[in-house]
């Protein structure tokens, strides 16, 4: 899982915590597979939250029933 307080969280530390490579989840998210997390309003980077990685989770062990 992922630290308790942990802010904002790159792609890597995401795919690495869902097991994953960073490639696999843009594919991902180009897919719709999962959706996109909320981005920075001056930056435009992708802001991944711990909870985004626990969405991820629960979609993920939805689509495999």
């Amino acid at each position: 899982m992922y630290t308790p307080g942990k802010g904002i969280l790159s792609a890597r530390e995401v795919a690495k915590l869902l097991g994953i490579s960073v490639q696999t989840l843009y594919n991902w998210l180009n897919v719709g597979k999962i959706p996109e997390p909320n981005r920075h309003p001056a930056t435009q980077r992708r802001q991944w939250r711990p909870e985004d990685v626990d969405a991820i989770r629960v979609l993920l062990a939805e689509a495999r029933q």
